[in-house]
């Protein structure tokens, strides 16, 4: 899985804002003017305090992907924050696409900071190491007898820091190719939705299917 991390600077976002869209948008999104349109109500909604999932549907090379790209695109001139993760076939790496996400979050300061308030018990070890390499230190991993429960109550402080943080921010949570999503982050995607039901937090997932579709893997609106 290859993560694209947590963008702080709406300054990064490429393309020129023209009459309120992205010129990039307006090249290479011809005939998905519903699509854009719907992406663009839900995040307004996401914004006043609506955790929303959304899953684009499609099969290969149906422009999903390029859809959404352009849609952070807008995302990031709003103000917003965006947290990426592409997954892949054959790679099944416990928590990887979640890792992808929150990584570059945690390396950041202010919002590390932040999780050590919620999380006493070092929680977050379970679900990524990476805060055994940041410069302040996280607590000692509290041991739980039942490891199910540790895990669940990890999903959940991520839950809750990431909607503390969007309280900031309004954040975009973008997963590509969701059919490829080891199960750990899709439960941890899961219970931040249900957990949170009023963060600022819009969650977009392209899934790719072929013949009659599946029960979408993250509740939520379906675009097809």
């Amino acid at each position: 899985l290859v993560g694209y991390g947590f963008k702080e600077d709406a300054n990064e976002a490429e393309g020129h804002a023209i009459g309120g869209s992205s010129y990039l948008t307006r090249a290479v999104c011809v005939g998905r003017d519903a699509e854009l349109a719907t992406l663009q109500s839900r995040w307004a909604r996401a914004a006043d305090g609506e955790a929303f999932a959304l899953t684009i549907r499609g099969h290969a090379g149906a422009g999903k992907t390029r859809l959404v790209q352009e849609f952070v695109v807008q995302a990031k001139l709003d103000g917003g924050l965006v947290a990426e993760a592409r997954c892949h076939d054959r790679v099944d790496a416990p928590f990887a696409a979640l890792r992808s996400l929150i990584d570059p979050i945690l390396r950041r300061p202010q919002a590390a900071q932040v999780l050590r308030s919620l999380d006493d018990s070092g929680l977050i070890r379970l679900l990524t190491p990476v805060v055994d390499e940041l410069d302040e230190p996280f607590p000692e991993t509290r041991e739980f007898l039942d490891p199910s429960f540790a895990r669940e109550r990890a999903y959940e402080v991520v839950a809750s820091w990431l909607s503390v943080l969007s309280e900031q921010s309004p954040l975009l949570i973008v997963v590509d190719d969701i059919q490829w999503c080891d199960s750990g982050s899709l439960d941890a995607l899961t219970t931040l939705l249900l957990h949170q039901p009023e963060a600022k937090i819009l969650l977009v997932a392209t899934e790719r299917v072929e013949g009659t579709p599946p029960p979408p893997l993250i509740r939520g609106e379906v675009v097809a």
